[in-house]
C-alpha cells in the first residue's frame, strides 16, 4: 500500500512540473469553462474527472483557484453522507 501512494505521489508531482507555465494564456473563467465542458452528469465519473484536473492544473499559475473550483463542483455532487469520508481521503494530497 505504500508503495501505491508514493507512486500516486510521483505521478501528482510529475503532472504539476509538465504544467507548470502551461496554459498560461488562459483564464480562470476559459479554464472552469473547458472542465464544466467535460462533465458527464455521472456523479462518479465527474468526481474522478474532477480530481483529475485538480492534478492537472497543480503547479500551473491558476492552480489554487482550479483546485477551488473543482472543490465546490465536487461538494455539489457528493451525497451528503459522503462529505466527511472525502474530505478525510482528500487530506494526503
Amino acid at each position: 500500500m505504500i508503495h501505491v501512494h508514493v507512486e500516486v505521489e510521483r505521478n501528482i508531482n510529475s503532472a504539476a512540473e509538465n504544467n507548470r507555465g502551461k496554459n498560461m494564456d488562459k483564464t480562470l473563467e476559459q479554464v472552469m469553462e473547458e472542465i464544466k465542458s467535460g462533465l458527464t452528469g455521472n456523479d462518479e465519473v465527474d468526481r474522478d474527472y474532477l480530481a483529475q484536473q485538480m492534478t492537472k492544473y497543480r503547479g500551473n499559475e491558476l492552480g489554487g483557484a482550479v483546485a477551488r473550483e473543482c472543490t465546490r463542483m465536487l461538494f455539489d455532487i457528493l451525497p451528503k453522507d459522503g462529505e466527511i469520508e472525502i474530505i478525510g481521503q482528500w487530506d494526503d494530497v
